[in-house]
């Protein structure tokens, strides 16, 4: 009897176990499970909204919304009532040797007179790209402390995979001449040359070049059957020296609704690089585009306490580049100095460029004597 009772006993016990370790194993599993699953609705920031939140607020609030893009994509549907404004619009119309950089204060007002904005209206900016066209104009906007405003995460893509209308009735713009509003400036966001050149040395900052790896690498390319050696714009090939490489894209789901990507996926891109909290961030691009949506990310969805954008970008650094070897011809001593530190890195050697130019250069010219089928 005893015999039967302990025998009975170490069963139930041995089953106990087993239940309490696959409770445990299934705990184990849904942590993992949880570890590894990438929630996109997690993404919060002030400045931006979902495009479920859009929808409810262009029907109930005074909006003005704005298609970032170049016309033809514009054209080819927009969001209901949507105007159209590109980046020309909201860049410097004078004032430099090169182009890409920030409009003024009051280019910027006339252009929102123009466009029919009012003290009581939120605009409301969205792209098809990713957001990075209309984070340009965000940035700009922050810049000048204009606060009244929302990006659409996810853009006109995510807006037509949830199945809101689109329109492809183009929208003719009521100017309001009596808007304006009271600009503060906000050097916080934004790095000149100067700071860019002091960063390179600086072991307490991070500069990230967000471009393309071929043009981060000086690698020369091919653009809808033309060969180039660097971007339209730019007057070198190459990268700021110390800068690391982060593609904007690589914070974005381009591949599915154009979101910004979750926080588990943004810190393990980030993390690869040591972009960290405690690093001052300086961001940049071929004209500060691109890197104006990597430096949204940082700062408003991650909370980096400082992160700028070189508004020049590339193509400043690269025209200042080139002015300073001129001024280096008249042996200048000062400018002698200055360029031991200013300079260009090229990861891809000009024997290599060469190389790849002239097969590229090949491969272009057999394509073009192609019959036309």
């Amino acid at each position: 009897m005893n015999t039967d009772i302990k025998l009975l006993f170490w069963h139930l016990l041995c089953a106990l176990l087993v239940i309490v370790c696959c409770s445990r194993c299934t705990d184990i599993v849904q942590s993992v499970d949880n570890a590894l699953v990438c929630n996109k609705d997690e993404i919060n920031a002030a400045n931006l909204i979902s495009v479920e939140e859009a929808h409810v607020l262009i029907a109930n609030k005074k909006i003005l919304i704005l298609e970032v893009s170049k016309e033809a994509e514009y054209l080819k549907g927009h969001i209901p009532n949507a105007l159209n404004v590109w980046r020309p619009e909201f860049r410097a119309k004078e004032g430099y040797e090169y182009g890409g950089m920030r409009c003024t204060y009051k280019e910027l007002v006339a252009l929102l007179q123009r466009l029919g904005m009012s003290s009581d209206a939120e605009l409301l900016l969205y792209d098809a790209k990713g957001g990075s066209d209309a984070m340009r104009f965000a940035w700009v906007l922050d810049y000048y402390n204009f606060k009244n405003y929302q990006v659409i995460n996810g853009g006109k893509k995510l807006w037509a995979q949830k199945g809101f209308a689109l329109s492809k009735e183009p929208v003719t713009p009521v100017a309001n001449s009596e808007f304006t509003f009271s600009p503060k400036i906000n050097k916080d966001i934004l790095a000149d040359s100067g700071e860019v050149l002091s960063a390179i040395t600086d072991s307490e900052t991070v500069i990230i070049d967000t471009r393309e790896s071929y043009e981060y690498l000086g690698q020369c390319f091919v653009s809808k059957g033309e060969l180039y050696e660097h971007k339209k714009g730019a007057f070198a090939r190459g990268c700021i020296p110390s800068a690391v490489h982060l593609n904007w894209s690589q914070l974005v789901d381009l591949d599915d609704d154009h979101r910004i990507k979750c926080h588990k996926d943004l810190a393990h891109d980030l993390a690869e690089r040591g972009i960290t909290k405690d690093k001052h961030i300086i961001v940049y691009c071929q004209s500060g585009s691109r890197s104006s949506h990597t430096a949204f990310v940082l700062s408003k969805v991650l909370g980096y306490p400082n992160v700028k954008n070189y508004d020049g970008s590339w193509i400043e650094w690269s025209y200042l580049k080139g002015l300073y070897d001129e001024l280096l011809k008249e042996d200048s001593s000062t400018v002698s100095k200055l360029i031991n530190k200013f300079g260009i890195t090229e990861h891809t050697s000009q024997k290599e460029f060469e190389a790849e130019y002239a097969r590229l250069e090949t491969e272009l010219i057999q394509k073009k004597k192609l019959p036309i089928e």
